[in-house]
């Protein structure tokens, strides 16, 4: 049986839609999130992170995050006494895993936190504190390894 050029039209339009409506449920299985469920109140108060992210790197503040085994070491650099302060852990990938954790350094800036608090993956860590009266932050991103 010999197929005319208007059955193979039909099959390829049929391919085509049978491709669309695949792709289609395809993106529907997938989960999005938004990254905050008040994007415009953070959108006014970004002015305020910028200002405290300056504040930090002018007095000549740094944040470093290192990990082993056991422990997330949280090293912040320049400061001559204990910090009291709040690290936001953001993880991108799964909203639910976002964390508030209070900070509490040493006279050196270092605080240690137990790695199984934290699931594998990147993070973005933003810790904020008060220093003779003003609020100082400073961010970080780092990539969790169990």
């Amino acid at each position: 049986m010999k197929i005319h050029w208007g059955h193979k039209l039909i099959i390829v339009f049929l391919l085509f839609a049978g491709f669309i409506i695949y792709i289609f449920s395809q993106a529907m299985g997938d989960k999005y999130e938004m990254v905050t469920q008040n994007y415009y109140e953070k959108e006014m108060e970004y002015e305020k992170e910028v200002n405290q992210n300056a504040r930090a790197d002018k007095k000549g503040y740094s944040l470093g995050i290192i990990q082993d085994e056991k422990f997330l070491f949280v090293q912040l650099d320049g400061v001559k006494s204990q910090v009291r302060g709040e690290m936001f852990w953001y993880k991108p990938d799964d909203g639910t895993k976002d964390m508030n954790i209070e900070f509490v350094s040493d006279s050196s800036g270092k605080a240690v936190y137990p790695i199984e608090k934290f699931e594998k993956g990147m993070y973005q860590v933003r810790l904020t504190w008060q220093e003779d009266g003003k609020t100082l932050a400073l961010k970080e991103t780092v990539f969790v390894q169990k």
